[in-house]
């Protein structure tokens, strides 16, 4: 099985790997580097969504499947700071979107402030944290979860909840993606 990830971050290369590791055997993933079509943090589940849509599309070639991730943030009334982040995880066949969802958290309110000026997430827990490229390694969601959860762990879910209609094939066989 080809998949083709919209990426060149080893992090999400690894959860790709390790979460089609669990269905599926043979599997040779291609790393390519792709523009998401949005913004360097998208600020809506629609903006983040379609970034990780626009990832999957244009690195379909050539492969079983496609893979886009991306994270963003959404607004979340009733939260101290008003948004939260999460990443979405989209598998597209040539035909149809998987779409997937990472676990969701709550950022300090001096960072949310921050990336609303537009100021880009990474760069951010990076200077706050003193780290280089923290995206890379652990993430946000490992330093916020004090190394429990690594953002690598993080986005094996996304994309194992992605591949939940693929490897249920009998459950959703009547839905229609697009």
């Amino acid at each position: 099985m080809i998949i083709n990830i919209g990426s060149k971050n080893p992090v999400k290369i690894s959860a790709v790997k390790n979460a089609f590791s669990h269905y599926f055997k043979n599997i040779q993933i291609n790393s390519v580097k792709v523009n998401s079509g949005v913004s360097s943090t998208p600020l809506s589940l629609k903006e983040t969504i379609q970034g990780a849509k626009n990832r999957a599309k244009n690195t379909f070639k050539n492969c079983d499947f496609s893979i886009g991730i991306e994270a963003g943030f959404f607004e979340s009334p009733g939260s101290d700071t008003g948004y939260h982040l999460t990443s979405y995880t989209a598998i597209y066949d040539g035909k149809r979107f998987y779409l997937g969802g990472s676990p969701i958290l709550e950022l300090p309110k001096k960072i949310v402030q921050e990336v609303l000026k537009g100021k880009e997430l990474g760069l951010l827990i990076d200077d706050a944290m003193n780290l280089k490229n923290n995206k890379q390694k652990i993430g946000v969601v490992g330093i916020l979860t004090k190394g429990i959860l690594h953002r690598q762990k993080a986005l094996e879910q996304g994309i194992i909840t992605a591949l939940c209609p693929i490897i249920n094939k009998k459950f959703y066989k009547d839905d229609k993606k697009t």
